[in-house]
Order: C-alpha cells, then sequence, then structure tokens
C-alpha cells in the first residue's frame, strides 16, 4: 500500500487532528472509497482491540468472497491514486522517484537524518546514497553538516525551500481531508481506518525487506 508514498503526512495530519492519534499513514482515495456502503460494511465488520489490534466481527454479514473484492478494488484504486500524486509531485519539485521519497523521509524525521539511515530506507549503496544527496543538495532541498557531538558522523538536514514547497504541495490536501473526515466519520471509526492503513504499512514493510533479500531476475 505504500501509505504515506504521495507522503507529505497528510493523513496523521488530518487524523491527529480529528482523533487524537498520531499514525504516519498514507491518506488517499481508499478512504473515499471506503465511504460507500459495500466498503463501509467492511469496516463495520472490525474492531478496536488494544491489545490484539484488529479483530473480524462474527458472524459475517457479508460474504467474504465478495468482502475480498471490494477490498481488492478500493486498494487497487488507492495505488492508482498515489502513484498518480507521486508522479506529479516529481514533476513539479524536479526530483526523482528516489529523491523524493528522500525528502519525505528527511522531512519526517524531523527535518534531519544521516547518509547511512537514507541509505537503508531507500536500499542504497552508500556511494549511490552519496550520489543522490548531491542531487538534492546542488538543488537546493538538503544541506549536509558535521553532527556536533560527533564530528565523524554527518547529519543531512532538509531546507527551508524543501519544506515551504512539500507544504505548499501538502496543504491543500490537508485541509480538503480534514473537512472530509469531520463530515464522513466519526472518531471511533476514524481510529478504525487507522488501524487498518497501519497494520497493512506493517504487512507492506515486511514483505519489502523479504524482495530486497531476492536476487534479481537474470537479464535476456
Amino acid at each position: 500500500m505504500v501509505f504515506a508514498r504521495f507522503g507529505f503526512r497528510a493523513a496523521k495530519a488530518t487524523l491527529a487532528g480529528v482523533c487524537n492519534t498520531d499514525y504516519r499513514i498514507g491518506f488517499g482515495v481508499v478512504v473515499q472509497y471506503m465511504s460507500g456502503t459495500t466498503s463501509m460494511n467492511l469496516v463495520e465488520r472490525f474492531r478496536v482491540s488494544s491489545v490484539r489490534g484488529w479483530e473480524p466481527v462474527r458472524p459475517m454479514s457479508i460474504e467474504p468472497a465478495r468482502i475480498a473484492v471490494a477490498l481488492r478494488k478500493a486498494l487497487e484504486f488507492y495505488h492508482g491514486t498515489i502513484e498518480d500524486l507521486a508522479r506529479e509531485s516529481i514533476r513539479l519539485l524536479g526530483v526523482n522517484e528516489t529523491d523524493r521519497r528522500a525528502l519525505e523521509i528527511v522531512l519526517g524525521e524531523g527535518k534531519s537524518t544521516t547518509p547511512g539511515m537514507l541509505a537503508e530506507r531507500l536500499g542504497l549503496t552508500a556511494a549511490g546514497a552519496t550520489v543522490m544527496l548531491n542531487r538534492l543538495e546542488k538543488q537546493g532541498y538538503i544541506a549536509r553538516s558535521l553532527d556536533p557531538t560527533d564530528r565523524r558522523r554527518v547529519i543531512v538536514v532538509a531546507t527551508d525551500l524543501a519544506a515551504r514547497r512539500m507544504q505548499e504541495l501538502i496543504s491543500p490536501l490537508v485541509d480538503e481531508g480534514y473537512q472530509m473526515m469531520l463530515s464522513w466519520f466519526d472518531p471511533a471509526e476514524l481510529e478504525m481506518i487507522a488501524g487498518f492503513l497501519t497494520r497493512a504499512g506493517e504487512l507492506q514493510r515486511t514483505h519489502r525487506q523479504q524482495l530486497r533479500n531476492m536476487d534479481p531476475y537474470p537479464r535476456h
């Protein structure tokens, strides 16, 4: 689900304001899709447990096969819109996909991180991360400096230019999303949606690591 893929922490800001929950998740059309009758039934079939996470409520009022189809379509729709948003952000920022994701990570970490952490998150070598940071620094999006507490350590910081441009891109989505969430869902429903998206994101992160451990397919 690549939650936070278009990123910009839109859902985090929206949900935190509505139900006092600090979830770093993606915000997209999946929420709008889930407002329909079929998918809202799906949401109503789950409850939040502080101990065990999400649990299905039984007996099921909708056949599992029908629910699976509705969920698959919702997620496919979500994936498509997130990819479309990412492409537009890449075009506007003048970066490639890896650079855009790096900016998201730096801003999401409180505007600073390290080259090693970026390399690990993005699946890059140390040399690859350096080349990427050189590009972003040349565009004025990041700056590098030595850690004042450990001069052997380099800190990567997002510039005011990067923060301002990202904010310009995210603000309309956050503002519209906040109003939509308030008008369509109550706090309990928002918490269920956040729980689902968070757990789905955790699943995808696990799968990503499994893919990283695989060898590439042979080239013909």
